[in-house]
């Protein structure tokens, strides 16, 4: 157990069992890691392969990596929606860079089955809050079902130089201890910060979880792994079956061994080979064959089988693994193919939303002190459409929303549904109000209105004019 210097026996007690968690999962952690980058060691049978060829060939297939950034490619987080209340969030999501933070974090919990989200009290220069991202290589913590919340949380710092930890933080419900280890490996408590929120303030986001298993588990599953693992197999034999016949084998018959160790094999430009004529024995002429090389087709063949079962397991289309369909494909096509990523994808944000949510709670607590009862209602997650929709297809469905009264034609609503950046939106409503202001300006003024009951004004006549007969 590890003693640090400043911690209470009780502390030293948590700090040591969710360091022993970390450890525990890191292998398995690391293995999900190397699947994803393509860096997985595969065990070969060694029938058709030779024992020394494996690592020479290093073959490598990126599906398990596919199974997770297809699925990431359509979880777009976008901040929060608010209603009239602004709680200053876009503020936040903004200088956290979140548009790129989140993404690392729903990879994390694609990869691992966790990641988490911590929030704390930024530093001069940095963001207040400050939200970061940490993987479960570095970050673990003890949930409870009931309160649905993490009640207490350890982060530690690898330093890959001195390759050891160097630093670490514990989280608590009402203060979060951070404490260093120096050049001969004592850890010590370097500060507390006393932050009083009643909660620890780090929310985890956790992939595919069940009533029996909270936390999780990685879209590389076993299938996903063992799948991939047969394509590295195939097509490492393939390459194998490659080189022994990429060069035609040839063979002699009626030659003496003699005869090749006196003359050899006489090559003439690479192409011919000539064999020295046996005077004493005339019927016995050299002949020379050729055996007939291996096809690729059954590894192809192999390999598509495999790419079909994998496909259906992560439930995208074929397509997606380099198989394409000489077909053209309707939008409708498209879209059936597309239907179970796409709900898998809403799921996700729907998991992924009830963490967001939390997180705006936590920065309003660091950042104000309180909640609003309102906040519950008011606010909620925004994503992109998990669809594949052209800006055509969006634009005519805008269009008929606006037209049959559904939506005002200057919604927040016709604006993320044509897929319009907040910079974008500011810009078109900028130039709305320029367009009023103009159009204003350009409008004909009216005459000054008679007061009540004056007499009408003697019009003037115009010199062209010939006065009435009887006027005259």
């Amino acid at each position: 157990m590890t003693i640090i210097d400043g911690f209470s026996p009780e502390e030293t007690s948590l700090f040591g069992t969710l360091a022993n968690r970390i450890d525990t999962y890191a292998g398995s952690n690391r293995r999900k890691l190397a699947y994803y980058e393509g860096r997985q060691r595969v065990k070969h049978l060694r029938i058709a392969v030779p024992p020394h060829l494996e690592n020479l060939l290093n073959i490598s297939v990126g599906w398990a990596g596919t199974a997770v950034d297809v699925l990431n490619e359509r979880i777009d987080f976008l901040g929060w929606n608010q209603s009239d209340t602004d709680y200053g969030l876009g503020t936040v999501y903004a200088r956290n860079r979140l548009s790129v933070e989140a993404g690392l974090a729903h990879s994390a919990s694609l990869i691992y089955g966790q990641a988490y989200v911590c929030v704390g009290a930024g530093l001069p220069g940095e963001p207040h809050p400050l939200v970061t991202v940490e993987s479960p290589l570095a970050m673990t913590g003890v949930y409870d079902a009931r309160q649905r919340r993490l009640t207490s949380a350890l982060s530690r710092v690898w330093d890959a130089e001195k390759k050891k930890y160097t630093a670490a933080t514990l989280f608590l419900p009402d203060e979060n201890i951070y404490c260093q280890a120096d050049d001969s490996g004592v850890w010590r408590v370097v500060s507390r910060n006393t932050h009083n929120l009643g909660r620890v303030p780090v929310v985890r986001l956790v992939n595919r979880p069940t009533a029996s298993n909270l936390d999780g588990r990685s879209e590389m599953s076993h299938a996903v792994r063992s799948y991939t693992d047969e394509a590295v197999r195939t097509l490492t034999g393939a390459a194998v079956s490659r080189e022994f016949y990429a060069t035609p084998q040839r063979y002699v018959l009626n030659h003496a061994a003699e005869q090749s160790e006196s003359a050899g094999w006489e090559a003439i430009a690479g192409r011919v080979w000539s064999l020295p004529y046996d005077d004493e024995n005339p019927d016995a002429k050299p002949e020379v064959g050729e055996f007939t090389a291996a096809s690729p087709t059954p590894f192809l063949d192999q390999l598509r089988g495999l790419a079909e079962g994998f496909a259906g397991e992560c439930g995208i289309p074929l397509s997606y693994l380099g198989f394409a369909n000489d077909q053209a494909s309707s939008a409708d096509a498209i879209r059936a193919l597309e239907a179970r990523l796409v709900k898998r994808a809403e799921q996700r944000q729907t998991e992924f939303g009830h963490a967001w949510t939390e997180v705006a709670e936590l920065c309003l607590l660091v950042r104000d002190g309180v909640v609003p009862e309102s906040f519950y209602s008011d606010v909620q997650p925004k994503w992109v459409d998990a669809n594949t929709i052209s800006r055509a297809a969006a634009a005519d469905e805008v269009v008929k929303l606006v037209q049959a009264g559904v939506l005002p034609a200057d919604s927040d609503v016709v604006y993320d549904r044509l897929g319009f950046t907040e910079t974008a939106r500011k810009q078109i409503r900028h130039d709305q109000r320029r367009a009023r202001v103009a159009g204003l300006a350009d409008q004909p003024h009216d005459t000054a209105t008679e007061p009540a009951g004056a007499a009408p004004a003697t019009r003037r006549p115009s010199t062209t004019e010939q006065p009435d007969n009887e006027a005259a």
